[in-house]
Parts: structure tokens; sequence; C-alpha cells
């Protein structure tokens, strides 16, 4: 009898067990937010003893599981150490089950500059390409850029340089679309590898690019974070009747697309002997809008077109263009 009471409270205790237990809607998309501990990439020692800096765009696939599979570098700055500091801890994320969906992560590595640093050989690069272009010799101006590319220990700020002179051979050309494609690039956090003056000329172009080519959501967004500061605002002081009709034709649309972003997330990983004023421990922030592109046509002399940076020599990133 006992033994008989005993076996049906352990069957009332296992439905109500099964009862409680959590279910997992595989039809529901997984929350955007990790729930556990993901690792953060490490700054290579080797690469932080030299003040090198980069980033690494990195796609992967999240399996209805949470699984985190097909982790490869999408975009970089090309410096293979960081490349592989960022796929070792990616390839160990996990998160909530869901629908699989694809994801990407913008992870830069922060040395220890102070300033924008482009070394003299690059500047004269620089300025050798921009005249080419004045004269219209543009693709003698394409050579330079692949060969700026080229150098050894190529910095992230003279790769985003690059960038904005390619955008300016390109609208030369007339063609927008690559345009904005090579602003973007340059632009990636924020335009943490460009001087205040030439993201804000960054940004001017891509609102102006991004209009033209409908891309009305990339616009507005990029109009507002132009006009976030005084300076911003009296750059973008040409634009507001721009962005009036950016919106009304925003507004009218429900099935406009949302603005580019360049990753889902992003990562900032310090190095220890970074002099920059972040914490000590790795930032993360996702879902910022500062990993998007921007857009505009023709601007003489902006982004696509810019002035020249002011050059320093130091240590620099060993990284190569893709």
């Amino acid at each position: 009898m006992k033994a008989r009471h005993m076996q049906l409270v352990l069957s009332v205790c296992l439905v109500l067990l099964l009862s409680s237990c959590i279910v997992f809607d595989l039809d529901k998309p997984a929350d955007e937010s990790p729930s556990f501990k993901n690792p953060m990439p490490e700054f290579p020692e080797s690469e932080s003893l030299l003040t090198r800096e980069g980033w690494v765009v990195v796609s992967y696939k999240v399996a209805n599981v949470g699984i985190v599979g097909d982790v490869r570098v999408k975009h970089s700055s090309g410096n293979g150490r960081f490349d592989g500091a960022a796929l070792d801890a990616i390839k160990y994320w996990r998160f909530p089950p869901g629908n699989e969906h694809d994801r990407a992560v913008l992870v830069s590595f922060i040395g220890g500059r102070e300033r924008i640093r482009l070394s003299g050989h690059f500047s004269m690069m620089y300025t050798e390409a921009h005249n080419l272009i004045d004269n219209g010799e543009l693709r003698g101006a394409l050579d330079v850029v692949y060969d700026m590319r080229d150098l050894s220990g190529l910095h992230p700020s003279e790769l985003a340089y690059s960038y904005l002179t390619q955008a300016r051979i390109v609208a030369e050309r007339g063609d927008r679309t690559e345009q904005l494609e090579h602003v973007r690039k340059a632009m990636l956090n924020d335009g943490m590898w460009l001087t205040p003056e030439h993201y804000l000329e960054a940004l001017h172009v891509a609102v102006v690019v991004a209009f033209y080519e409908d891309d009305l959501a990339s616009a507005i967004r990029d109009y507002e974070l132009l006009t976030q500061t005084p300076e911003g605002k009296e750059r973008a002081a040409d634009l507001k009747d721009l962005i009036k009709g950016a919106r009304i034709r925003f507004e009218a649309d429900p099935l406009v697309a949302q603005p580019f972003l360049v990753a889902d997330e992003r990562v900032l990983v310090r190095s220890a002997h970074s002099k920059w004023g972040w914490p000590k421990q790795n930032l993360r922030n996702q879902n910022s809008a500062s990993h998007r592109p921007a857009t505009a046509p023709q601007q003489p002399r902006s982004s696509a077109q810019t002035s020249k940076p002011s050059a320093s020599r130091g240590s620099r990133g060993n990284s190569k263009s893709d």
C-alpha cells in the first residue's frame, strides 16, 4: 500500500514538474541580446605592445537552439591577428533558442593612439591621388589608392582615408552606389578612424547620396547624427529642405526599408596599453547605428573628396586592405 502511495506521489510530482518546464517556441524569433556570458575577443599581446589597431566585421549564423556556426570574417582592416582573435571568441557565443537567423558583429581593437595617425609616405600618396583626381586622371588615382593599401603596416585611419579617396574617384564617374559604399566603410564606429572635421564631411556626403539612392531611412538617420553637435548643425544647414522632403516621402511609404547597418552589434576591445579614457573592460554596444554607412552624391572635396588630413609619424597597425 505504501509502495503504491509512493508511486502515485512520484507520478503526480513528475506531471507537475513536466508541466512547469520552460517550453521554447521555435517559431518565435530569438532574443537579439544573448542571455549568456559570451566571451569577448582578447586583444593580441603582440599587437597591443606595438599599439596597433584594427577592426573586423564577423558574420555568423544562429541555429534554432542558440548555437553559433558558420563564423567567418566578412570585412576587416586586414590584420590577421585581430581577425583570429575575433573568430576565436565569437565561435563560442550562445543565444536563447528561436528561429535560425544570420547576424554580424563589428569588433574594433583600440590601441594606444591619442589622435589620427598618418605616415609621411601615406600622406604623400594621398596628396598625389587627389592631384590626379583634380586633373581628371581617375585611373591613375585609383592605382595610387591600391598602392596605398599595399603599404606595410597600414593603419585603420589610413585605410579609412583610402576609402574616402576612392569614394571621390567613383563620385567623379557618377557611381553613387559605390561612392556610398566607400564612405560607409570610412565612417565605421562613428568616424573613429577620421578626424572630427572629415567625419562630419563624410556624414554630409552620406546624407545626400542616400537620399538620391532612395535610402531615405539611412539619410534621415545620418542627418540626425550630423546635427548632434553645433559644428554638425552648421555643416548640415544646406540639407534642411532635402531632409524635409525625405521625411515626407518616408512617412508616406509604410514599406520603406530600415536604415543600413554594417552589423547588428559592435564590440570595442581595448588594449592594455591604451591611453584612451575608456573603462578597462571590453565594451559591448548592441544594435548601434554607428555601424552604418552614409549617403549622398557629388560634393567637391567632401568625404568623397576630403582635404588633406594632418599627418604624423608613429607606430601603425600591421594590416592590409581587402
